[in-house]
């Protein structure tokens, strides 16, 4: 046994075997339980030394053999979800931490792990909600270190100042009051202790800032000033002269904040906009005149080497003003030819867009998605190498204008008249479908089809096809299938003879429908042979032939299916169950999918969304299936690289569910945040469910309002 080996046994023996350690040998193997217990502890060993190796597949299956052996294992089922999250299986890894969390509510290093990858899918409400769960009651020595960490998340993620508050000061208690005992405790160093110190006093103080009281707010400012000199934290205490100055702001001492900002701005030079942003809204109200207000920024833009943070504030104030617009626009041009985070993107788009200058910004995007067209591609790389290039730049420019919703809009009516090239008119169609601008999708992608080559516009004539599916529009669906069957090549014909089948169908031309079906058929190419009977069914349940589908369905399953396929078969029969309103079949067909993939979101979702509509409905199991559903559909969109990473419907029925419990104000929040997503305008149930809650809280206006809005929108294809 080498020396490694050793030691990982030995770690796995004080983990899991050290309740054994007053038995003999002899002992220990008569009992057959005791034999199962030491296998596990020895998969567990292996697991620990192969994950340290590299080898996470190998270690996942030791760790799943030791909980077989024995399932109540917390260390093991810790160790398990952090291989999960290295192998990027984030919702199986939140499932291993939520069992641990369900026998042991006092393993704060389960709670903390668990809210780390919440935060990193931006479920941010429940992150705050768990981590107060955590730190409930008393809290021992060796586990400060991880309550302080909890604490954390809780205060950043909290909603309101008032919520903030109470973690910070959990963190005071334990690293002023209970400072010394740490130590002796070998929790952490004098030092370490008063760096943590120090950072609450200071987060403390801006929330205080927040709520106006102000005297509180100065107290925890110099308490924290007391600390990082101490420790000759010189970043820490360069950040208290932007705090001293956003106490000079909230008293309306307009000089003074000026003043205190310009010292923080020149020492510590951050890579930030909002602190030049706000630099500039306290010169304005301190009476600066805006040519003093540009001259100051292009001093700190020179001192600080060309920060494209202080750039972009810069370029959008020079670009107010006809006289430094010009100008403005050069700057803009290096920082984007330098590149730029998002954050700073933002800023330049939110100003030229406010300032009405929509084709500037078309001009921006037609270099980053078309370079070579109308200017220089990048000039090193290979062809590949520039086409990520392209690729990267324009989801920065899509994440960006995601962000702010309301802007985005602002720009696509701008733009509404131009005439882009095909790569940006594209984009633009993808943005408008994004923030559920259908008509709008319906314009761009009309105008990118009529530009693009031939290789790509399949592509985009899908899209539009999905748009005016959206719309219900099936002639126009059948109008632009036909033309592509007719003038396109023969490779990806069948794909729109299905659309085309599907619209005719919807129309009530079911024999035509069928006829199209058949060609559609001999057209497929025999290994997408299972996809198109399932297009088949769509198409009969689409003309009324329900029961046909389903024998379709069943027959299916029959035949011998890949892992995907046998998936794909049950989530389309549990679809068609459910809108056949046979509800105890689909609820079966739904726990099919999810025994094949426990982390399929919108098995969870329907499941969750059935049994939470029932009448004696397992309420519980619902929540439980609901969040689930929550975590793979945020984990999902952050594969896809989605800007935003709450999906509207999931958070809807979480609502949903809540609201069946008669958690109303829980529902009420979960429901309000769908319904202000863009995606909330693709499914009109998020709105009648948020008018049951108006309804139920006695604001009988708001929910009127929420049923007329259901009434807008198209209901889900």
């Amino acid at each position: 046994m080498t020396g490694g080996i050793r030691r990982v046994w030995l770690l796995s023996w004080l983990l899991l075997g050290s309740e054994a350690a007053g038995e003999t040998p002899v002992q220990q193997r008569s009992d057959p339980r005791r034999e199962e217990h030491w296998e596990a502890v020895a998969c567990f060993g292996t697991a620990v030394w192969q994950g340290r190796h590299g080898r996470l597949m190998t270690a996942a299956r030791f760790l799943e053999e030791s909980l077989r052996r024995e399932p109540q294992a917390a260390a093991v089922r810790r160790e398990l979800a952090r291989i999960y999250e290295e192998l990027e299986q984030l919702p199986a890894a939140i499932r291993q931490l939520q069992t641990v969390r369900k026998t042991r509510r006092d393993d704060r290093l389960a709670a903390e792990h668990l809210c780390r990858l919440l935060r990193e899918l931006g479920l941010t409400d429940e992150v705050a909600d768990l981590a107060r769960e955590a730190l409930k009651g008393e809290v021992p020595p060796p586990d400060w270190a991880a309550a302080i960490r909890l604490a954390r998340y809780w205060a950043e993620t909290a909603p309101t100042a008032a919520e903030k508050e109470p973690a910070w000061r959990r963190v005071l208690h334990w690293t002023v009051e209970k400072r010394n005992e740490g130590v002796q405790a070998a929790v952490w160093t004098p030092r370490r202790a008063d760096l943590e110190a120090a950072q609450a006093w200071e987060a403390l103080s801006r929330v205080l800032l927040e709520q106006d009281r102000l005297a509180e707010a100065e107290q925890a400012r110099l308490a924290a000033e007391r600390l990082y000199r101490r420790g000759e934290e010189e970043q820490g205490w360069l950040r208290l002269y932007a705090l001293r100055a956003e106490l000079a702001a909230r008293q309306k001492q307009w000089a003074v904040a000026v003043q205190e900002q310009r010292r923080y701005l020149e020492a510590a030079q951050p890579d930030e906009v909002q602190p030049y942003r706000r630099y500039v809204q306290w010169m304005q109200q301190a009476g600066r005149s805006a040519a003093e207000v540009t001259a100051e920024l292009q001093r700190l833009y020179e001192q600080s080497r060309e920060s494209p943070a202080v750039g972009g504030v810069l370029a959008v104030e020079w670009g107010r003003h006809s006289a430094t617009r010009q100008r403005a626009e050069q700057l803009a041009e290096r920082l984007l030819q330098r590149g730029v985070d998002k954050i700073v993107l933002q800023e330049l788009l939110r100003g030229w867009i406010e300032q009405g200058r929509g084709l500037d910004v078309l001009r921006w995007l037609e270099r980053t998605v078309a370079p070579g067209r109308n200017a220089p591609e990048p000039p090193s790389g290979t062809a590949p190498q520039r086409a990520h290039l392209t690729l990267e730049r324009a989801h920065l420019f899509l994440r960006a204008l995601l962000a702010e919703p309301n802007l985005a809009e602002q720009w696509l009516r701008q733009v509404q008249g131009a005439v882009p090239s095909a790569e940006a008119a594209f984009f633009l169609g993808h943005l408008a479908e994004q923030l559920g601008q259908w008509a709008l999708a319906d314009h761009f992608y009309r105008q990118s089809a009529e530009r693009i080559p031939a290789a790509q516009r399949d592509a985009v004539l899908l899209r539009r096809v999905e748009v005016l599916r959206r719309l219900q529009r099936w002639e126009e669906v059948a109008e632009v299938c036909q033309r592509r069957v007719q003038d396109g090549p023969a490779a990806g014909r069948h794909v729109f003879l299905w659309h085309q089948a599907l619209a005719l169908a919807h129309r009530g031309q079911h024999q035509t429908a069928e006829a199209l079906a058949q060609k559609a058929r001999e057209a497929t190419p025999a290994a997408e042979q299972v996809a198109a009977s399932l297009q088949q069914a769509r198409l009969w349940a689409a003309m009324g032939q329900a029961e046909a589908a389903l024998e379709l369905l069943d027959c299916l399953l029959k035949e011998s299916l890949t892992g995907a396929e046998r998936q794909a078969v049950h989530a389309a029969r549990a679809q068609l169950l459910q809108q056949q309103g046979k509800r105890s079949a689909a609820r079966l067909a739904w726990q099919a999918v999810l025994r094949q993939d426990p982390d399929h979101a919108a098995a969870c979702r329907e499941l969750a969304l059935l049994l939470a509509e029932e009448e004696e409905g397992d309420l519980a199991q619902a929540e439980q299936l609901a969040r689930h559903a929550r975590y793979a559909a945020a984990w999902q969109r952050r594969l896809l690289q989605q800007p935003q990473p709450l999906d509207a419907l999931t958070t809807a029925v979480l609502g949903r569910v809540l609201f069946r419990q008669k958690r109303l104000d829980a529902a009420r929040q979960l429901l309000e945040t769908a319904a202000a997503l863009p995606e909330a305008k693709r499914d009109r149930r998020i709105w009648l469910w948020l008018a049951d809650v108006y309804e139920s809280v006695g604001e009988s206006a708001k929910a009127a309002a929420a049923r007329q809005r259901s009434q807008t929108l198209p209901p889900p294809p």
